[in-house]
């Protein structure tokens, strides 16, 4: 228990200022992510004599089961999470000067396809607790010319789906479920990605399952599976219509190896993510009582997975800033980052400065000169620059959270101030 809920902090020695580390072993995650029956698959995919995605059985195949698991219609692979959320973007329609409104905390990826098709990404304010958009603060960035809303199921947690789908449909708006961090969490019994118009996945190296890079894009709606086919393949239709372009599109096509390796985690992702999840908890619950952190809170009736752990702290109740508290843990010996952002997406210069195509000011010259400004979203603003990055892992072990619970604690409690 910390001494700080006793209504007294025990002052120990920081290992940053020379105390004793709480962990001296490298942090490290256990075991080989691909030393399962991706080798299998492998062969398979080399022993059908070509490697390219419409010729071979393994992306095909693994579109299928995925889908199947998921309980959809269809699904599309690409290169990346970011470009499927390009083609499907592109797919659910969106003309230049349209605006699409997502997450102020997200990665680059989810706006690169709206930019691409000279769409504008408007950004709606996090809920201070989930950190998930919500129906009200997507309803106040609605205009005429909104068209879609990607809703990001940050760090694993679903947006709250129900009220945003409704609002969608009353607004005639499409919505994409961006599920780059949330693969296999469900809201109200649903799985993520279900829901929406569409829903991409993303295959990072990084993410719960992983070929290197990859994406996938599901749905239910035939014309917009046809049409991310297209959107992923230089709109060559490999069904039947030829390499006779209507469209300009981009080649984002996944090779079989990739198919191969995605194929063979799907045996095992519900080990996967329970792995996460249950690392998570542990984080949570070590924490939970510390007077100056705030853990982040799912949003009712989901079920998150978890990609990383993301705590707020009380910083008026600390005596360090948000940088030197991170400082202090890693010196601990554990992993700990100071945010998950640098800032929020339109605060950064391509989208602050309309700098995403160099001086033509594109695509913003052509008609809606929408500005970014600090203060746009500052409940986003905040929670990104009060937060702590802590890496969640099925591969890392009891005793790493543990040690991470421990080191946090140790910072929390030396400068934990009662006082304030």
């Amino acid at each position: 228990m910390s001494t700080a809920r006793q209504g007294r902090v025990t002052k120990e020695q920081l290992a940053i200022n020379g105390g004793p580390k709480v962990r001296t072993a490298p942090f490290e995650k256990k075991g080989n992510r691909y030393a399962f029956n991706e080798l299998e698959q492998l062969k398979e995919a080399l022993d059908q004599g070509t490697l390219f995605y419409w010729h071979g059985r393994k992306v095909r195949s693994m579109c299928e089961r995925f889908a199947g698991m998921l309980g959809v219609r269809y699904a599309v692979a690409g290169s990346s999470c970011s470009a499927v959320i390009h083609a499907a973007v592109a797919a659910l329609g969106i003309d230049p000067g349209d605006e699409v409104i997502t997450s102020p905390i997200t990665d680059a990826g989810t706006v690169i396809g709206v930019l691409y098709q000279h769409g504008i990404p408007v950004f709606a304010d996090l809920d201070p607790d989930t950190y998930t958009m919500t129906a009200d603060t997507i309803a106040r960035k609605i205009t005429p010319r909104t068209r879609g809303i990607i809703a990001v199921h940050l760090w694993g947690n679903p947006c709250p789906m129900d009220e945003i789908l409704q609002l969608a449909r009353a607004r005639g708006l499409w919505v994409l479920e961006d599920c780059a961090q949330a693969i296999w969490a469900r809201y109200k019994g649903k799985l993520v990605g279900t829901m929406g118009n569409a829903g991409a996945f993303s295959f990072n190296e990084f993410k719960h399952l992983a070929c290197g890079d990859g994406g996938v894009v599901v749905t239910n709606d035939e014309k917009a599976y046809r049409l991310c086919h297209l959107y992923v393949d230089k709109a060559y239709d490999r069904f039947g219509g030829g390499r006779a372009p209507e469209f300009l599109a981009p080649n984002y096509r996944m090779t079989e190896l990739q198919g191969a390796v995605i194929h063979a985690q799907l045996d095992r992702i519900e080990q996967i993510v329970s792995g996460y999840r249950k690392y998570a908890l542990t984080l949570r619950e070590g924490l939970k009582d510390l007077p100056a952190v705030a853990v982040p809170k799912e949003t009712p009736g989901s079920d998150p997975v978890y990609w990383f752990y993301l705590p707020r702290l009380r910083l008026d109740k600390l005596s360090c800033t948000r940088d030197e508290f991170a400082a202090a843990v890693t010196a601990e010996g554990v992993q700990c980052g100071a945010g998950y952002v640098t800032s929020t997406v339109y605060q950064q210069p391509y989208l602050g400065e309309h700098k995403a195509f160099g001086k033509s000011g594109l695509p913003w010259s052509l008609g809606n000169d929408v500005q970014y400004r600090t203060g746009d979203c500052p409940t986003a603003e905040k929670i990104n620059a009060e937060s702590v990055i802590l890496p969640i892992s099925d591969r890392l072990g009891e005793q790493e959270a543990a040690d991470t619970v421990a080191a946090i604690r140790k910072v929390h409690d030396h400068f934990y101030d009662s006082s304030r």
